[in-house]
């Protein structure tokens, strides 16, 4: 039986005749017994009637058996003992179970606990099979954004696995922090050099004897999404020895079914945990899959008589909105050009956005360079060298939320990638050889065009106001933003929203905006467009915004992760 149905409400089966009626009583006076609802290794779960709040809940009662010895005992009453209180160091997070109360009787602890009446991730696999990608992608954001609630209260779940994950009214919960660990323990071994954790779930460093990390719960990700979409774990033998030997030396099962989740899945099941994905870049990558979007699957230029993937409606309407297809050798031209008029457009666009049209810059201030830097101060990082080993020790990793506070920035970069410090007050990895373009208020970046006439730019820019006290919320600048790139670059119908949302910020309040769009010049470009406003709590205003053709955003997906994850108001 899963460990999790121990929290799932089924109605009480009678899979339990062993139970007498007369222990269907009431604890402390409050929590009256009703039906058992699962049983496990660590005892039962019973459905219960609050009679003072007059609410269900869930009840957990730890068994001790007379077989277990005397240290099994002990070390069974701390795993229920550290999974209330780690539930409640948690409370108020949607993808983590909520703990009541506990209660004492009979010298043993009772855990009061929200009942989550659905079933678990694992039960809904084996009845489906496999699930679709942005379901799961669903799942993984919410499992990931409780692993860094987690994270950051100092706790690694080590033992994140579909039997754990609840499923119930859109919500997706994790649940059994019984072995859950404080980030400093040094050790995953029991007190007789048994290993923590599910086998198959297990990360390759767990596996090897070093301590379990925020990475390794994002390993144990890695493999449920896997698991999700193919309907079988990566490294599955026949065997718990062959499948541990597996997990250390060989790579993950091809998979037949992953298709847009294939970069988080990738990224998530790197050996080694200092170049797997963080929460920060999972979390962008798995994002727009969860939106159902469709937009990563654009072909850069449509053949005639091709369907539009992104809008709605028949052609004529289509045809009204602009976005007329064409053949391709009518369709070939300097794309590169169109990104770079877009691109400028955006830098006037963001700073009315922001100040309005008083500080919308002439254009006569702008200046060019090429390299990614162009900082006049040495700065910056370069990207590590083929070891892996980031260039300066003394630099923080990033915060567990994936945005972190503004003065640290991550260990390492990706190869190709060079931190830019800029005297607007920010910092961002950027890829190398990238030119850059500044105005007053803003600095941009284009990619190199591999071929002038069939490889659309790529853009990336930041605005900043280190001096600004915005009282607003990050939302409302990312609303005005939409409605002006609406208004002037969007062909008509052709937007598709596939994210705008409040994202954590360690420090201060910020937002994402993501949309698809094809360009208003009829040329039947589609783009996929991103942006991040972060306004800290010391003062200032920053966006962040990037934006790529729609058939690139298998790569430029990856790429965005990276200026999400790097990007800090110095």
């Amino acid at each position: 039986m899963d460990p999790a149905s121990l929290w799932i409400g089924n109605g009480g089966t009678g899979r339990f005749p062993h139970m007498p009626g007369d222990r269907l009583r009431v604890l402390a006076g409050r929590y009256r017994l009703q039906a058992p609802l699962g049983e496990g290794g660590m005892g039962l779960v019973w459905r219960a009637w609050d009679e003072l709040l007059r609410q269900t809940v869930a009840v957990k009662e730890v068994s001790l058996s007379t077989g277990l010895t005397s240290r099994d005992r002990e070390e069974r009453l701390r795993r229920t003992l550290r999974e209330a209180r780690t539930a409640a160091t948690l409370r108020g997070h949607p993808g983590i179970v909520t703990v009541y109360d506990v209660v004492e009787e009979d010298g043993l602890p009772w855990i009061v606990m929200e009942l989550v009446d659905g079933p678990s991730m694992a039960q809904v696999i084996r009845a489906e099979q496999r699930l679709p990608e942005d379901r799961v992608a669903r799942i993984g954001l919410q499992v990931i954004s409780a692993l860094a609630a987690a994270e950051a209260a100092g706790v690694v779940h080590r033992d994140v696995k579909p039997a754990n994950i609840l499923l119930t009214g859109g919500r997706a919960v994790l649940t059994d922090f019984g072995i859950s660990a404080a980030a400093h323990e040094t050790t995953d071994l029991t007190g007789t050099g048994q290993l923590l954790g599910t086998p198959a779930y297990l990360a390759p460093e767990q596996i090897e004897g070093e301590r379990a990390s925020a990475a390794s719960d994002l390993w144990a990700v890695g493999v449920t999404l896997y698991e999700a979409v193919e309907g079988r774990r990566p490294f599955e033998r026949e065997s718990t020895a062959a499948t541990i030997a597996a997990i250390v030396n060989l790579p993950p099962a091809p998979a037949r079914h992953v298709d847009r989740l294939r970069p988080v899945i990738d990224g998530l099941l790197r050996k080694d945990p200092a170049e797997r994905l963080t929460a920060g870049q999972a979390t962008a990558l798995l994002s727009p899959t969860a939106a159902g979007a469709e937009w990563g699957q654009a072909a850069l230029v449509r053949s005639p008589g091709s369907s539009d993937p992104a809008g709605g409606g028949d052609g004529a309407a289509r045809e009204d909105a602009g976005l007329k297809s064409t053949s391709a050798a009518a369709s070939r031209r300097p794309y590169g050009r169109v990104a770079l008029a877009t691109g400028t457009a955006l830098v006037a666009v963001v700073v009315t956005v922001i100040w309005g049209t008083q500080r919308i810059p002439s254009g006569s201030g702008t200046t060019q360079t090429s390299g990614a830097t162009g900082s006049p101060a040495p700065s910056h990082i370069q990207s590590p060298g083929p070891s892996g080993s980031p260039a300066s020790s003394h630099v923080q990793s990033p915060g567990p939320s994936g945005s972190p506070a503004a003065s640290t920035v991550p260990a390492a970069l990706p190869r190709g990638f060079t931190l830019h410090r800029d005297r607007r007050g920010f910092s961002l990895a950027v890829p190398d050889g990238w030119s850059k373009e500044e105005s007053e208020d803003q600095v941009s970046w284009e990619r190199p065009e591999s071929s002038a006439l069939s490889s659309p730019s790529w853009y990336l820019g930041v605005f900043t106001d280190p001096g600004r006290k915005e009282t607003g919320q990050p939302t409302d600048i990312l609303n005005r933003l939409r409605d002006t790139l609406r208004k002037d670059m969007v062909a008509a119908g052709s937007y598709q929203e596939l994210s705008r949302r409040p994202v954590p910020f360690a420090g201060g309040r910020a937002a994402e905006l993501e949309f698809g769009f094809a360009h208003r010049d009829a040329s039947g470009m589609r783009f996929r467009f991103y942006a991040r406003c972060v306004i800290p709590d010391s003062g200032g205003t920053g966006i962040l915004w990037f934006f790529a053709p729609a058939g690139d955003w298998a790569e430029a997906g990856t790429h965005v992760a990276t200026f999400v994850e790097t990007f800090r108001l110095d």
